[in-house]
């Protein structure tokens, strides 16, 4: 696999493969699952958040990601590199980590289960949890927020004037998740791309930030 493939396998890992993590690890969960973290789930996608529905879709959903994490093991298997991303580890390796971790979290014997008999993926994992969290700092808030106030956001100018978006440079937009998130973000627009849409919004207590949304996954529109 190449570099190329990163954001490609991020969209997968982020929407197929997450969709059918989220069914077993809840759906196993059941009645532990606080309160306040379904209602904040409930008030993110405007649906009720079904622990019951998860429950009855965790059998088929463990087949359907067994399947994919074989295909983890079938692109290790069938590349010279070490990593997903080539050479070195990248955003597709993160990104397919993501579900494994957090399954590997909440479920471990699942998890277990379902990696069964995928030594690649076995390999690649403990690789990817050696590579640790980097140097931490802690920071009180509002030392970090008067930090954000305190710096003006970089220029960041790759406008596309050929954009389907249509909008100009400094126009009021919306941008919002075109999955289960359903609450718009809105701004003056920066710049549009196929990579990305930036937008400048302003609070009291940071000033104004640049907001990056990756263009795939997002929609947006002039207000």
């Amino acid at each position: 696999m190449t570099e190329g493939l990163d954001w490609p396998v991020n969209y997968w890992a982020d929407r197929l493969f997450f969709q059918v993590t989220v069914p077993i690890i809840f759906g196993e969960l059941g009645d532990r699952v606080p309160e306040a973290f379904i209602k904040d789930r409930e008030q993110l996608s405007g649906r009720p958040f079904d622990t019951a529905a998860m429950k009855a879709a965790s059998g088929p959903m463990r087949g359907q990601w067994r399947a994919q994490a074989a295909w983890i093991e079938t692109a290790l298997a069938r590349s010279e590199e070490a990593w997903l991303s080539g050479a070195t580890p990248g955003v597709a390796d993160a990104a397919a980590f993501m579900n494994i971790w957090f399954l590997e979290g909440a479920t471990p014997e699942i998890a277990r289960a379902l990696m069964s008999g995928f030594p690649k993926l076995a390999t690649w994992k403990s690789r990817l949890r050696g590579l640790g969290h980097g140097d931490r700092v802690e920071m009180e808030a509002a030392e970090a927020l008067a930090i954000a106030k305190a710096t003006i956001p970089a220029a960041y100018t790759t406008h596309d004037e050929a954009d389907p978006l249509g909008v100009s440079q400094g126009d009021p937009v919306f941008v919002m998740a075109d999955d289960y998130g359903r609450d718009r973000v809105t701004g003056t627009l920066v710049a549009a791309n196929p990579e990305r849409i930036v937008i400048a919004r302003e609070a009291d207590e940071v000033g104004v930030v640049h907001v990056h949304f990756p263009r795939t996954g997002y929609i947006a529109g002039k207000r």
